[in-house]
C-alpha cells in the first residue's frame, strides 16, 4: 500500500516534467533523423492550424471541448461497467464454493477476474487521462495563441537548420 501512495505522489510531478518537457525531447529526437524532421514539422503545422482554426472560431473551440468531454465521459463509462462486471463476477465465483476439489480452480478465477478489473479501470483512467491532457494543450494553444505561435515558428527554424 505504501509503494501505492509513493507511486500515486510521484507521478504526480513526473507528469508535469513530462508534458513541459515534451517539445524540448521531440525537437532533439527530431534534429538527428531527417524523416523525424518532416514528420515533426507536420506534426507542428497541423498543430498550429488546427489552434489557429479554434482561436478564429470559437464555435468551433465549444464543439471541440464539448466531443472530449463526450468522449471521456464515454471512456469512463465503458470501463466503469466493464470493471464493475468483472468485479462483481469475481465475487460470485467466490460465492460459489460447490466443494473442496473446485477451491483452487475457484480462487484462481476469482484472482484472473479481479486483476483484469483493475486492469480495466487502469486503462480506462489512463485513456481519460490521456483525452483530456490532449485537450487542455489544445486550449492551452488557443488562449495563449500568441505565445504558441512564436514557439512553433521558433522550433520551425530550429528543424530547418537541422
Amino acid at each position: 500500500m505504501g509503494l501505492f501512495i509513493a507511486g500515486l505522489i510521484l507521478s504526480i510531478p513526473l507528469s508535469i516534467l513530462a508534458n513541459v518537457h515534451t517539445d524540448k525531447v521531440q525537437t532533439w529526437f527530431a534534429r538527428r533523423n531527417s524523416s523525424r524532421t518532416a514528420t515533426r514539422l507536420g506534426t507542428l503545422n497541423r498543430e498550429y492550424e488546427q489552434a489557429k482554426e479554434l482561436k478564429e472560431d470559437r464555435g468551433a473551440m465549444q464543439i471541440f471541448l464539448v466531443a472530449r468531454i463526450l468522449r471521456v465521459t464515454y471512456i469512463s463509462s465503458v470501463s466503469a461497467i466493464l470493471s464493475g462486471l468483472l468485479f462483481a463476477s469475481s465475487s460470485l465465483f467466490e460465492s460459489a464454493r460447490f466443494d473442496f476439489t473446485f477451491e483452487l480452480g475457484i480462487h484462481l478465477m476469482t484472482a484472473i477476474l479481479s486483476l483484469l478489473g483493475w486492469l480495466v479501470a487502469i486503462i480506462g483512467g489512463l485513456a481519460v487521462v490521456a483525452q483530456c491532457g490532449s485537450a487542455l494543450r489544445v486550449h492551452g494553444r488557443v488562449v495563449g495563441f500568441t505565445k504558441f505561435e512564436a514557439a512553433v515558428e521558433e522550433q520551425r527554424r530550429k528543424l530547418q537548420r537541422a
